[in-house]
């Protein structure tokens, strides 16, 4: 879905900040957002893929079911990444710190809810990386006080998912230049 920073090359990556606000990912199997060296900021976002992981476990031992990943945001190459007020859905690796060869970052969600099979679980980070590293948590406080912005309004989670959608999509934003 996003990718920012293509490669584990700082060449492309410095400086990268970017905010993902009030977004909607359906069935979506990776990457919300996948990020290198930067910051991102991802709040008030509907991270829903039940559907793409009943297919993948329908399929069983299948070497297609292989090809359907279950991952939501993924932090690599030192990048921060915080998840605030989401509602995570049906997404068996939520929270990832570092993807393959790719070393770890850090990543964090506070204020969200991460449900899987119809009951609500622990959201907790994984470590997916070949290298030895560490889990890298975000400091959540630090990372918020450093945003350029103070002023953004934050949803409780669960009533995410009648709002966020509700204005979702193509056609449902309208730029006025002035």
């Amino acid at each position: 879905t996003h990718l920012l920073g293509q490669d584990d090359s700082k060449d492309n990556a410095v400086g990268i900040r970017a905010t993902f606000a009030n977004n909607v990912y359906l069935n979506s199997m990776d990457r919300m957002p996948r990020l290198r060296y930067g910051y991102a900021h991802v709040y008030n976002c509907v991270m829903d893929s039940r559907d793409i992981l009943n297919a993948r476990l329908s399929l069983g031992t299948s070497p297609l079911a292989a090809k359907f990943v279950s991952n939501g945001a993924a932090s690599t190459c030192g990048a921060q990444v915080l998840l605030e007020n989401c509602f995570i859905r049906g997404i068996q690796d939520a929270l990832n710190s570092g993807n393959g060869s790719s070393p770890a970052g850090y990543i964090n969600a506070i204020n969200s809810l991460y449900s899987m099979n119809g009951k609500y679980v622990d959201l907790v980070v994984k470590n997916k990386t070949s290298a030895d590293d560490d889990i890298l948590i975000t400091d959540a406080d630090a990372f918020i006080a450093s945003l350029p912005y103070a002023d953004y309004v934050l949803y409780d989670a669960e009533e995410a998912t009648g709002i966020v959608p509700y204005y979702a999509g193509a056609g449902k934003l309208n730029l006025e230049v002035s």
